[in-house]
């Protein structure tokens, strides 16, 4: 009686650690993934991925979708029961790291084969990785090579050589440089990366401080105060920009139009022959015709700064773990493999963070050689401010009145 009553209730003590088990595991077996104000074409491509590659047949992943405008916090995080975060740097960055926790963290060790300045890029608590990069994008200058080889200019290297190099070709059109400006974010990221190149670092720092702190932001907003602050008061970190600007456009280097720009006009402009240097970035150059893009090389944001001086605004996206989920550690390992990495940098056209993978062209190939030679990427000027997409509309405006 005794030995049957003690195997009735080991039956049921194993009977109970295999019911726990399995619904345990069928836990698991969903993963819950929430993109926040991630580039377009990242969230899908990594949507694919995902579905494709790296989950069992019998997983079930759900995705959600917000905006910068969207609110990502606790209470949504524990409604939705998000596993994985995945976002821009910057200022969204910011806010899902208020949500991140050394207990959801995965091995440091996945940093281990990433190049020295997106080592640094990661955020590490306890050896524990809390948020890591998975690409990058990057602001970059492209000048149109023939008129380039045709000037005689040995070599650009400095804002000076971009100047005389575009004073040349003002024989020939009639305004060298062109950008767009519709979208606000990349504008103001663009004024970040002259900032930086210009005025040095703590100078970009300084505009963080103005842009992402709460002095401006909400019911605060003032884009004629913001001005003041980053360019004309005494110690204004972006002075020499504004005086760079102004001198270039009174020169009529760049054309007077790109306040209207889009990417669509930007690459009309480029496939007509009619700008010689244009400031985009990566992934931006991927979206103009393949024939007018391939006549231009690309260079970084120059400066007279030294390489280990510089930051330059190339803007990651990042995946932050938000649970325990048992899949987390998995997904973030195989999106940070070799293979993955360069499957990923193809079908965006960004680049890598790994050391040694492969990439789809030389200008992918570059961004990461140029950021392996200096310290950890800045998110954009853009992308750090703690304002909505209207104000930094109205931000944009504002800086473009001034010339």
């Amino acid at each position: 009686m005794i030995k049957t009553f003690y195997k009735i209730i080991r039956f049921s003590f194993f009977g109970l650690l295999f019911g726990l088990c399995f619904f345990g595991c069928k836990k698991s077996k969903t993963v819950n993934i929430a993109f926040y104000s991630a580039d377009e074409k990242v969230e899908n491509t990594l949507k694919n991925m995902l579905e494709d590659n790296f989950l069992e047949d019998d997983t079930a992943i759900n995705f959600f979708t917000l905006s910068s405008n969207d609110v990502l916090d606790e209470t949504f995080v524990k409604k939705n029961k998000i596993d994985l975060v995945f976002t821009a740097a910057g200022n969204s960055l910011k806010n899902a790291l208020l949500l991140a926790d050394e207990s959801y963290g995965v091995s440091e060790d996945l940093t281990s084969e990433m190049f020295g300045s997106m080592k640094e890029a990661s955020y590490i608590k306890n050896n524990k990785a809390i948020a890591l990069p998975l690409c990058i994008d990057h602001l970059e200058v492209c000048i149109d090579s023939q008129a380039f080889m045709d000037s005689e200019i040995p070599a650009i290297n400095t804002w000076k050589d971009v100047e005389n190099f575009c004073r040349l070709q003002k024989k020939e059109i009639d305004f060298p440089i062109a950008f767009e400006s519709q979208d606000s974010v990349f504008f103001i990221d663009m004024i970040g990366a002259l900032g930086e190149a210009l005025c040095g670092y703590d100078a970009y720092t300084k505009a963080v401080d103005i842009l992402a702190g709460n002095d401006f932001s909400g019911e605060n907003f003032n884009a004629n105060k913001i001005t003041e602050q980053l360019f004309w008061t005494e110690n204004a970190p972006f002075a020499q920009v504004y005086v760079f600007l102004r001198n270039m456009y009174g020169e009529k280097l760049i054309n007077p139009s790109v306040r209207e720009f889009s990417s669509y006009d930007v690459d009309f402009l480029i496939q007509e022959r009619k700008a010689r240097v244009v400031l985009t970035s990566l992934s931006k150059h991927r979206g103009y015709n393949t024939k007018g893009i391939s006549r231009f090389s690309t260079i970084y944001v120059p400066s007279t700064f030294l390489p280990v001086q510089r930051h330059f605004t190339a803007n990651a996206t990042y995946v932050l773990p938000t649970s325990n989920n048992s899949k987390n550690p998995l997904l973030i390992e195989k999106l940070l493999s070799p293979d993955a990495q360069g499957d990923f940098s193809r079908k965006t056209g960004l680049s890598p963070v790994l050391s040694n993978c492969r990439t789809p062209d030389k200008q992918s190939s570059d961004v990461r050689y140029w950021i392996a030679a200096t310290n950890a990427p800045l998110a954009g000027l853009g992308h750090e401010a703690n304002l909505s997409v209207k104000q930094l509309d109205i931000l944009r405006d504002e800086i473009l009145g001034m010339f």
